[in-house]
């Protein structure tokens, strides 16, 4: 196999079938069981993906433990140290409001290692309610806001929208229909 068709067949496993980015971090944000989540860090090309990450492992009924991949595919936590995970847990990628405390010092310890990330997850920014959206009983400021399918599931629980040839879809809430017409 040549070198460009070997680069071509990574890309594709990376990709999905589908050929795109964001429907393979989608399948990332799945929840797995941790003895396959140790599968996909042995994969030779799928690894690399999952250091860029901060991950959650939840033990049945505990609270989550954030970890990193480390270089040797070890697990390691905020404080950098080894990280012993058993089979148990569920393992999914941390949203940045659940790395809230220590999102920081996530983001302190990547920049030290030149740790690149497959899409924003530290540096995301994370909206706040205001005072008055608080007390409010309806949040006017994402109305009428489009967002890509993916991020929806294609799937408005309560929720009618327009479905555009973009994927992307402009929800209204207040309907029982859902899902594209």
């Amino acid at each position: 196999m040549s070198r460009a068709s070997g680069r071509s067949g990574a890309t594709t496993a990376i990709r999905g079938r589908d050929g795109t980015w964001p429907a393979a971090l989608a399948r990332l944000g799945r929840t797995r069981s941790a003895s396959r989540f140790r599968g996909l860090v042995a994969h030779p090309m799928l690894w690399p993906l999952l250091r860029g990450l901060v991950w959650l492992a939840t033990e049945p009924g505990g609270e989550p433990v954030a970890f990193r991949v480390a270089e040797d595919r070890t697990f390691a936590d905020v404080e950098d140290d080894e990280l012993t995970v058993s089979d148990l847990p569920t393992v999914t990628v941390a949203h940045p409001v659940r790395l809230r405390a220590d999102l920081d010092r996530w983001a302190k310890i990547f920049g030290e290692y030149e740790i690149i990330q497959p899409f924003p997850q530290l540096g995301k920014p994370i909206p706040v309610l205001t005072a008055a959206e608080r007390a409010a009983t309806e949040l006017v400021r994402f109305q009428d806001r489009s967002v890509p399918t993916t991020v929806l599931g294609r799937s408005l629980r309560g929720a009618s929208g327009r479905w555009g040839r973009d994927g992307r879809a402009t929800a209204r809430t207040g309907s029982s229909s859902a899902g594209p017409p």
